[in-house]
């Protein structure tokens, strides 16, 4: 969020002048969001593997 909020206060600052920075908080967390709703979306985390596979059984035999 901060290689967003920084810029975007630069960026308002001719315009909205202090105001900016208040500005760049909401507008980078609207950005941060859309960014997360993306990867939930499109990522490749579904498909990840957290275990290797070891071909033994999970359930411990009695």
């Amino acid at each position: 969020m901060l290689a967003v909020r920084f810029p975007l206060a630069e960026i308002f600052l001719d315009k909205y002048q202090v105001d900016a920075i208040w500005w760049s908080f909401p507008v980078s967390s609207v950005l941060s969001a859309i960014l997360a709703l993306l990867y939930y979306k499109y990522g490749g985390w579904r498909s990840a593997d957290m275990l290797p596979a070891t071909g033994l059984s999970s359930r411990a035999s009695p």
